[in-house]
């Protein structure tokens, strides 16, 4: 019965997680556009004299950025995982305690940090991924089609 009842939280999660992303990303592509074509910037133009002494020479897009904040966020969820697993083990009740006892204990402490560590993980997959769909969006489902090319450089042209 646990096992269904975590099972079901967990698909619910991942259609709450998936709405997100889905918004954020939506979010995220409609900025990138206005600041593009509502603006007329352009990255490797707008930013070049301003942040390629920073990176070095590299064109840092913010996909790069979500695709490190997904994998730091599913690292930590397996190691939250493991850490869920092993707060609801050390602190469910027997069935012997639950017939004795009234009052039931919901495992506070390690448990109640997990899952606000676990709220944490949650958000920064959502950001990472929504970052990471935006770039790809952007670069070869608008630029490309829109400019004729996918303007995804990986440094910045030399100054002229």
């Amino acid at each position: 019965m646990l096992g269904s009842a975590i099972q079901h939280e967990s698909s619910k999660n991942g259609w709450r997680l998936l709405f997100w992303i889905l918004g954020l990303t939506a979010l995220i592509e409609a900025v990138t556009c206005v600041m593009r074509f509502g603006l007329q910037l352009e990255s490797t133009r707008d930013t070049a004299s301003l942040l390629s002494w920073f990176t070095f020479g590299y064109r840092i897009h913010h996909g790069y950025i979500g695709l490190l904040l997904t994998i730091a966020a599913l690292i930590a969820r397996r190691g939250l995982t493991s850490a869920k697993r092993g707060a609801i083990a050390k602190h469910a009740p027997s069935s012997r305690q639950q017939k004795n006892s009234k009052h039931q204990s919901n495992g506070a402490g390690r448990s109640t940090e997990v899952t606000s560590n676990a709220r944490w993980t949650d958000v920064a997959l959502v950001v990472g991924l929504a970052l990471l769909a935006s770039d790809v969006i952007h670069h070869f489902l608008v630029l490309w089609p829109v400019t004729g090319s996918p303007q995804f450089d990986f440094v910045y042209p030399p100054a002229d």
